[in-house]
């Protein structure tokens, strides 16, 4: 299994405050990944089957042509495995909103979630077998997607970063503005 990786987001206003909180990950897209690796054996097989049928012949031009389209059928599946196989993913938390700057699963615009961070219920992991969603549920029992196609361990570790990033910017919301002209005491 290929490492997970995730990225912690946090932004300060100019008080150092923290003023959005959030997480940024990378989902595998397991329909591109499954017909690339069909289409990278399959170039493989072809190039072994080519290659042998050559051989008896005692071609090389034709072995040639063989090699050199097997490579180029290996190479496209690659190229498109890099291009589309994983799709970045990121949920920002801010007081008034709630941003998906890569959009929601099947979609690439960016969305803004039409609720208030104060009316995040819940972040939940759905799902079973291979594929997990990941659903956040408001006060008004509505949900939204945020994230599909991860494997039980990754949608837990979201949950639980994207969790942790809640409660941090509801902690900091909470806590009194102080005024910018107020003098801190002196400690001596």
């Amino acid at each position: 299994m290929r490492n997970f990786q995730t990225e912690i987001i946090r932004e300060r206003d100019a008080q150092g405050r923290l003023s959005a909180a959030g997480l940024r990950w990378v989902e595998a897209r397991f329909g591109v990944q499954l017909a690339c690796s069909v289409l990278f054996w399959l170039a493989a097989y072809l190039s072994v089957a080519l290659g042998i049928g050559v051989f008896t012949t005692d071609s090389k031009a034709g072995f040639t042509k063989a090699a050199l389209s097997s490579v180029l059928f290996a190479a496209g599946a690659i190229w498109m495995l890099h291009r589309w196989g994983t799709r970045e993913r990121a949920v920002v938390l801010r007081a008034d909103r709630i941003e998906l700057p890569h959009g929601q699963p099947r979609t690439r615009k960016t969305k803004r979630l039409p609720i208030e961070l104060a009316e995040v219920a819940n972040i939940e992991a759905w799902g079973s077998g291979g594929e997990f969603w990941l659903l956040l549920y408001t006060k008004s029992a509505d949900a939204y997607v945020l994230g599909r196609g991860l494997n039980e361990f990754q949608a837990r570790k979201v949950v639980t970063l994207l969790s942790h990033a809640r409660d941090d910017l509801r902690e900091s919301l909470a806590q009194p503005r102080s005024a910018p002209h107020a003098k801190r005491p002196v400690i001596q």
